[in-house]
């Protein structure tokens, strides 16, 4: 009957965010398998964080849907890490121990309660930060900081997209464009914060080498001669 499973006592995460932040990993198998030794801790009566692993990896075999929730303003799924983490573990594992093509929803209470599919609540999330002139502009009005913020916001969808393939092809290419290849955002980068520039070329880089970007030819010719 245990339900509740989690990270080991005393820890946080979902086993996957630092084997993909040091491309420690050779295919799916690997992440499916990271998020599994890492959430198999069971919580409850007399449990307090048992390591059961047979019963986590038959209820992630048996898995329909998967669903997370905003409720603040404060972030959303691109400012921090965790849920990609989280539902792309799910989904991942799912399909390799049970064979199991998960249904992925995003729930937000901010104002009005609403439930969209993982995939297009991280495309208004883009469409309303990353890929909005506006939230560009005010983000290279802060300098350092804003630099670290987008290399950030880039890591996460790097994140979202090698554990869940969430994102479009055109999509990715449109982010290339707008934080790669735009001069005027090179000039800001070298001035204000050259690693956060290198991080995210390496990003876009890494996605395609690895089969998760079919990039629009003349934008990974242009990126790869950056």
């Amino acid at each position: 009957m245990t339900r509740i499973f989690g990270d080991p006592p005393g820890t946080f995460g979902a086993g996957i965010d630092l084997a993909l932040k040091a491309s420690a990993w050779k295919d799916e198998k690997d992440l499916a398998r990271y998020f599994t030794e890492a959430s198999a801790y069971a919580y409850g009566r007399k449990l307090d964080g048992r390591r059961m692993l047979r019963e986590f990896t038959y209820h992630v075999g048996h898995t329909d849907a998967t669903w997370d929730h905003t409720a603040t303003r404060r972030y959303d799924i691109l400012a921090a890490g965790f849920s990609a983490q989280v539902q792309g573990g799910f989904k991942l594992a799912a399909r390799y121990l049970g064979g199991r093509k998960v249904r992925q929803y995003q729930g937000n209470s901010c104002v009005t309660p609403r439930l969209a599919s993982v995939k297009d609540a991280l495309r208004e999330c883009l469409e309303n930060t990353m890929l909005d002139p506006v939230w560009k502009e005010q983000m290279m009005e802060q300098g350092y900081q804003g630099a670290a913020e987008m290399m950030h916001r880039l890591q996460n969808m790097f994140t979202w997209q090698c554990a869940n393939d969430a994102v479009d092809d055109g999509v990715i290419d449109q982010l290339v464009q707008a934080y790669v290849l735009d001069p005027r955002v090179q000039e800001f980068m070298q001035k204000e914060n050259p690693y956060a520039m290198e991080e995210i070329a390496r990003r876009f880089l890494e996605l395609h080498s690895r089969g998760k970007w079919k990039a629009e030819e003349n934008c990974l010719k242009e990126l790869q001669s950056q």
